[in-house]
Parts: C-alpha cells; structure tokens; sequence
C-alpha cells in the first residue's frame, strides 16, 4: 500500500498559495518579525520555479530590516 501523501497543492489551491507568498515576499515592512513565513514564502516561491533558496542570506535580510524598521522613528525627529 502506498501513502496518499500529495506533492504538490491541488491547481485549485495553487494561485492562493502563490498570492499569499507574493504578498508576504513583497511587503517586508509587514512581515519583519516573522522570519519562518518569509522564509517559507520564499521557499514557495523559488521551489515553484524549480530553485533552491539561502538561508543565511535571508536571515541577514531579515536582520537588516528589524534594525532598519528599529531605526527608521528616530530619523527626522527632533
């Protein structure tokens, strides 16, 4: 017996998979603190391209727009 184990999401499902992870990637300012759903969305969509992702290259960029988000209320104030 095999496992009914799915690869992939069914055609259905795919376009809001591929929407939700655009929006997460694109608006980076909104997600900053929450380093497993950009990853994972980056994930979703190179693995949909048939790429590989860089951990540590998104860890440094999350790091860098958490300090640049902890920055940014300071810059043109008094």
């Amino acid at each position: 017996m095999s496992a009914n184990i799915p690869t992939a999401p069914p055609p259905a499902q795919q376009p809001r998979l591929v929407s939700d992870a655009l929006y997460v990637v694109r608006t980076p300012e909104r997600f900053h603190d929450q380093p497993a759903l950009r990853a994972n969305a980056w994930a979703t969509l190179k693995g949909l391209r048939g790429q590989t992702i860089d951990q540590l290259r998104i860890c440094r960029m999350q790091r860098a727009m958490r300090a640049a988000s902890a920055v940014q209320p300071m810059i043109g104030g008094a």
